[in-house]
């Protein structure tokens, strides 16, 4: 009987402790990709900025931005432009290659009340769930 008890309690553990590993296990790329555009169009600084590893950088036209606090300034920035009324945000383009470190790319164009986004692109690198770099480059004329 305890023989019973005790494979009885085994199976239960390994049942319980494969059921955390596996939802510990991290979003593939594409997640990643689809759930940091929902986010950024939702304007959820909070939830885009948890996707960052604390090391990631972004490179945009005008700096490198090193680490969560200064990628945190330009999301500021601009969810602040694509919140003002009429904007036209199409996202054009989105590859994804491989699940664990590797590319997301997207291709998009945006009328602002501010600006004009002729042509705009961001690449990604994503490990293990984490955004750790981005670049950002983009063809834009003020209105």
């Amino acid at each position: 009987m305890r023989r019973m008890q005790a494979l009885s309690a085994a199976i239960a553990l390994t049942f319980f402790v494969g059921a955390a590993m596996a939802e510990e296990e991290p979003m593939t790329t594409a997640q990643v990709l689809e759930k940091h555009l929902e986010l950024v169009g939702d304007r959820d600084l909070p939830a885009v900025m948890g996707f960052y590893a604390p090391d990631a950088f972004m490179i945009t036209p005008d700096a490198i931005l090193q680490g969560p606090n200064q990628i945190r300034t330009f999301f500021v920035a601009q969810m602040a432009e694509f919140a003002l009324p009429g904007l036209d945000f199409k996202l054009k383009e989105k590859k994804v290659n491989g699940n664990i470190a590797y590319i997301a790319y997207i291709v998009w164009t945006a009328d602002t009340a501010e600006n004009i986004y002729h042509y705009a692109s961001d690449t990604f690198v994503i490990e293990n769930g984490r955004i750790v770099a981005q670049t950002i480059a983009f063809s834009v004329t003020p209105k």
